[in-house]
């Protein structure tokens, strides 16, 4: 019986029930319709590196099998690190710092459940019921300076297929990497070792600072843009064909994944602070009004750095 003068209680459990409103711990999420399916911000404790906060520690450079917790509550377990014996990551300016990495797959990962809702047609009550692979990735991070980007094929810095020779033999989602003469490439997978490319060409202005790196598809087509305070830049495409490779079972992965070519100074500068995977086929959003959104917030916050 409700109690007069006392307001109903807000559920504290999130669901995709849009008439069952609950505390959000951020703003990305409101009236998505259940769309953002994993979000990490590593300046945020909660989510890294998470905790009761009573004695909660102050975040540190990450250990293996670190945990970072996933703020949208929807995809299951929240990221893990897992550089494995080789870790050189270092915790700066609100996020993972790679510049000490000098090996393959230091990386940090998101729940498999995130991609697996992306390969699934959207359920009832979604923006585009019974559509698939309408989707928008994310990263915020700190690009490298000019002379550590890469001089071979690509240095990625987001994949769902890190294993040996990545989306040549794997499933993948999209590729996004660090390609030379500040250059940032999207290769998104039509099938095993088949993909379309997209490519944006940065300014000298943009290096070295904070970026929104984002590539999205839906029915309208497919866009690689990135923000930094110099404006943004994007390159757009047609659709195209559906994955035929069933990428349900990968995990969006951050960080250094497989490499395409040897090491060298590649990630010298580069950190990653925040990131979010959004199903468009069920918050039928528009992503230039979500990834500017976004930036505004994160901009206010200043928190990275």
């Amino acid at each position: 019986m409700a109690i007069v003068g006392v307001p109903a209680l807000i559920s504290p459990v999130p669901s995709d029930d849009t008439s069952l409103p609950f505390p959000v711990r951020d703003a990305l999420v409101r009236d998505d319709n259940g769309g953002v399916r994993y979000l990490f911000d590593l300046a945020f404790p909660w989510c890294y590196p998470g905790g009761p906060p009573s004695g909660r520690p102050a975040a540190a450079d990450p250990g293996v099998a670190a945990v970072i917790t996933d703020m949208a509550e929807r995809a299951g377990a929240g990221g893990v690190n897992s550089p494995g014996t080789n870790a050189r990551l270092t915790y700066a300016g609100g996020g993972f710092d790679f510049s000490g990495v000098t090996v393959r797959q230091n990386i940090f990962t998101g729940p498999a459940a995130a991609l697996a809702d992306i390969w699934s047609a959207a359920p009832a009550g979604a923006a585009f019921p019974g559509a698939s692979q309408r989707f928008l990735a994310v990263q915020y991070c700190k690009l490298p300076l000019d002379a550590n980007f890469n001089t071979g094929t690509i240095s990625p810095i987001f994949s769902a297929s890190f294993g040996s020779a990545g989306m040549n033999s794997n499933p993948e989602l999209v590729l996004i990497g660090l390609v030379a003469t500040r250059r940032i490439e999207a290769r998104r997978q039509t099938a095993v070792n088949a993909a379309v490319n997209l490519a944006v060409s940065l300014d000298v202005a943009d290096l070295g600072t904070l970026a929104q790196i984002a590539y999205w598809r839906n029915a309208d087509g497919v866009g690689l843009t990135v923000r930094t305070a110099a404006g943004r830049k994007t390159s757009t495409g047609a659709v195209g064909a559906d994955n035929s490779a069933n990428f349900s079972a990968r995990v969006p992965t951050f960080g250094v994944t497989e490499m395409f070519v040897s090491f060298s100074n590649q990630y010298q500068g580069y950190r990653c602070y925040r990131g979010f995977i959004e199903n468009l086929a069920r918050s039928g959003r528009s992503p230039i009004d979500v990834l500017e959104a976004d930036w505004d917030r994160v901009i206010k916050r200043n928190v990275f750095s």
